[in-house]
């Protein structure tokens, strides 16, 4: 889905496939998947991932990551996360 957004090399991929990996699996599986994974990547301390993209994959990624965020009490609701999941602080973002 990201790549709806931006176009991604197999590196960027890649690096991405493994820092999803290293978090909790989801509670549950469904047609919500994807706006668990956008939530998780939103989620992820902007210096470990805003490195990853060019300065104008960051700025195309930024709506949505922002929508992403908006989603945690539908993900909530529909089991997928925790209400006692950490929400991430309020992202910083890079001149």
């Amino acid at each position: 889905m990201l790549e709806s957004s931006v176009a991604l090399t197999n590196e960027q991929r890649q690096t991405l496939t493994k820092l999803l990996l290293e978090l909790p699996p989801p509670r549950v599986f469904g047609q919500y998947d994807h706006l668990l994974v956008n939530y998780r990547l939103a989620n992820l301390p902007t210096g470990k991932i805003q490195k990853l993209f060019d300065d104008r994959q960051w700025k195309a990624l930024q709506q949505q990551f922002a929508q992403a965020r908006g989603m945690r009490q539908h993900l909530i609701d529909q089991g997928y996360i925790s209400r006692d999941e950490p929400e991430s602080a309020a992202p910083e973002v890079r001149p």
